[in-house]
């Protein structure tokens, strides 16, 4: 038997989140198969779930996203100061 993990990570941006969102978005097409991230937005908050068989690969599937979420805030919030 096949253990399956699941996780839901809920982030809020602040005046970016729809724009963090947008950014991120286009990665949601790239995760497939047994293992997988799905990105959505609602209620001005990003949700993302992501599944996987393995825990090394749900922690680095985690890790991918929230490095994307980072880059996206820090680069639409760096715009801003300039």
């Amino acid at each position: 038997m096949t253990s399956k993990y699941k996780t839901d990570i809920v982030i809020d941006a602040g005046p970016y989140t729809k724009s963090v969102y947008e950014s991120i978005l286009v990665d949601n097409e790239y995760y497939d198969g047994p293992d997988s991230i799905d990105i959505s937005y609602n209620d001005g908050s990003i949700k993302i779930t992501v599944t996987a068989k393995r825990l090394a690969h749900m922690r680095a599937g985690i890790n991918s996203v929230l490095r994307l979420v980072q880059a996206a805030h820090d680069t639409l919030s760096t715009n801003e100061e300039n």
